[in-house]
Parts: structure tokens; C-alpha cells; sequence
């Protein structure tokens, strides 16, 4: 009965080791929530018309993208800025927010952190 007992239980142990390893890590599927919130990090010290220009630039990549309803921009520092951007209703749209996020990151890998 023993040997039987600790066969089950170093077969679970081993069992959960390898379920661990080989299994994705995440408890959730990633969610559309039909937003992206942008954070924008620039040089340390960065000037404001630097930053400025930055911001022109994010809103033109914003403006041009047809998934992206619109955006709204906040600078707290002369090198950090933050964008909400609203997406189209998930029916209207020809790709997820995480297709999405990554087509933004490919196109400025500097400008754009999520």
C-alpha cells in the first residue's frame, strides 16, 4: 500500500513538473478591450518641442491607421507622454488590438511602449 502511495504521488509530482515546463504560462487569453493605452518615452531630457514633435508624428501614425477611432495625448514631462486610443467597434475592424499594437510598434520601435 505504501510503494502503491508513493508511485501515485512522485507520478503527480513528475506529471506537474512537466506540465509546468511545457504548458504556456498564461492563466488568461489576452483580452480585446478595443483600446490602446501608448506610453511614450523619450531621450532623458529630452526638450518639449523634441517631444512635440514626437506627439505630431504619433498623431499622424494614429490618424492614417483605419482601426484607430481616434486618440487623446497627455505630456507629463518634457520626455514622457501618455495616448489613450480608442478602436473601431470590434465588428467594423479588420484587426485585433494586438495586431494592431504590434503594426504601431513595428512601424517606431522607439516611440511606441505599451
Amino acid at each position: 500500500n505504501k510503494r502503491k502511495f508513493l508511485l501515485i504521488a512522485s507520478s503527480s509530482v513528475l506529471v506537474l513538473v512537466i506540465s509546468f515546463i511545457y504548458v504556456d504560462k498564461k492563466f488568461a487569453p489576452e483580452e480585446d478591450d478595443g483600446f490602446l493605452q501608448v506610453i511614450f518615452s523619450g531621450p532623458e531630457g529630452a526638450s518639449i518641442e523634441q517631444s512635440e514633435k514626437t506627439l505630431v508624428e504619433a498623431e499622424k501614425i494614429f490618424s492614417m491607421h483605419k482601426d484607430i477611432l481616434g486618440f487623446f495625448e497627455v505630456m507629463w514631462s518634457g520626455d514622457n507622454a501618455f495616448a489613450f486610443v480608442p478602436l473601431k467597434d470590434w465588428s467594423v475592424r479588420s484587426k485585433s488590438q494586438k495586431q494592431i499594437k504590434n503594426e504601431l510598434r513595428r512601424l517606431d520601435k522607439t516611440m511606441f511602449t505599451y
